[in-house]
C-alpha cells in the first residue's frame, strides 16, 4: 500500500478511535485538543491557544466555556495585563487527558510498536522525530 493511502487509512482509524474514547468522557476532539495543549504547554493565554490550534478566538472562548463549566480548566487574568486571560488545566482535566492517552497510546500504539524488531523500532522513532520537526516547520 502506498504511503499516502496508508496514512489516510490510519488517520481515519485514529479519528474513529479518538471519537469513541472521547464520547465516553462527553468531550469533542476540539475540546480534547485544548486540554492536551494545556497539559503539554502549561498555562497559556487564550490568544496563544487560538494561534497554536489555528482556530478563531471566539471558537477558543466557546471551547473554554464548556471545559470550564465541566471543571476541566481554569481561566484567570494575567498578572501583567488584566485584559489577557490565561488558561490552566485543572486536576480533573489532567486526569482525563491521562486516561485518554492511556487508551490511545499505551493500549494501541505501544502494543503495535512492540511487534517490531529493535531495528524497525529505531527506524520508526527516527521517522516520528523527523515528522515532528517537519510539522513544526509547516505550522
Amino acid at each position: 500500500m502506498a504511503l499516502p493511502a496508508s496514512f489516510g487509512e490510519v488517520q481515519v482509524k485514529f479519528s474513529s478511535l479518538y471519537t469513541a474514547v472521547l464520547s465516553k468522557y462527553d468531550l469533542s476532539l476540539p475540546q480534547y485538543a485544548v486540554l492536551n495543549m494545556l497539559e503539554n504547554a502549561g498555562s497559556i493565554t487564550m490568544t496563544e491557544m487560538s494561534r497554536r490550534l489555528h482556530i478563531s478566538k471566539p471558537a477558543v472562548t466557546h471551547l473554554v466555556d464548556r471545559l470550564e463549566a465541566g471543571g476541566f480548566v481554569k481561566r484567570g487574568t494575567d498578572s501583567g495585563d488584566r485584559r489577557v486571560y490565561r488558561l490552566e488545566i485543572k486536576p480533573r482535566g489532567k486526569k482525563i487527558v491521562a486516561a485518554i492517552r492511556s487508551v490511545v497510546l499505551e493500549r494501541t500504539l505501544v502494543r503495535a510498536f512492540r511487534d517490531f524488531s529493535p531495528a524497525e523500532r529505531g527506524h520508526i522513532e527516527k521517522f516520528f522525530e523527523r515528522l515532528t520537526r517537519y510539522l513544526d516547520q509547516v505550522l
